[in-house]
């Protein structure tokens, strides 16, 4: 039942999500495959009792590594896709960049990395490495930018859209 919505098990997501259980439930998931090669598996997290995706509303992504990847390789891809979805916000470039930086880190087979996006203009996206919290970043144009890369209709990866979606 990988696209129904399910409640939450204590293994599925991080355990500083565990305060409210009851709320967070998983919409989708799916693996993102480069050639033959499995990179991770991706897990959207709403926090809502509704059945569907709301972009305005607590959400969290969750990639389990498949296999390990360079932080700065992470980095430059992500750049790329952002400056690919959102070209007219080419004066936000640097910032985003920076904010890359300081989040990037190399990614290790069995590493989870968590994003937590929050509909408040005070926060943009919280970040967590295998539970541990990693950094803030309460730049909302960024939060909206990086979330895309994965839900935007515009995506390199629309298959892996529809099953994080579960259209």
């Amino acid at each position: 039942m990988p696209n129904d919505i399910q409640n939450l098990q204590a293994a599925s997501i991080p355990a500083r999500y565990l305060s409210n259980p009851d709320h967070w439930r998983r919409l989708g998931n799916g693996v993102l495959s480069w050639s033959v090669f499995k990179i991770y598996e991706a897990t959207v997290w709403i926090n809502s009792p509704d059945a569907y995706f709301n972009a305005d509303q607590h959400f969290a992504l969750q990639l389990d590594y498949l296999r390990n990847i360079a932080g700065n390789q992470l980095a430059a891809s992500s750049m790329a896709e952002m400056i690919r979805l959102y070209p007219e916000s080419a004066l936000q470039f640097s910032a985003w960049q920076k904010h890359l930086d300081t989040i990037a880190r190399d990614m290790q087979r069995g590493d989870t990395l968590t994003i937590e996006f929050h509909p408040t203009p005070d926060i943009g996206a919280r970040f967590f490495l295998n539970d541990a919290f990693l950094a803030e970043v309460a730049d909302v144009g960024f939060a909206d930018a990086f979330a895309a890369i994965w839900l935007d209709p515009r995506t390199k990866a629309p298959d892996l859209r529809a099953k994080l979606l579960a259209l």
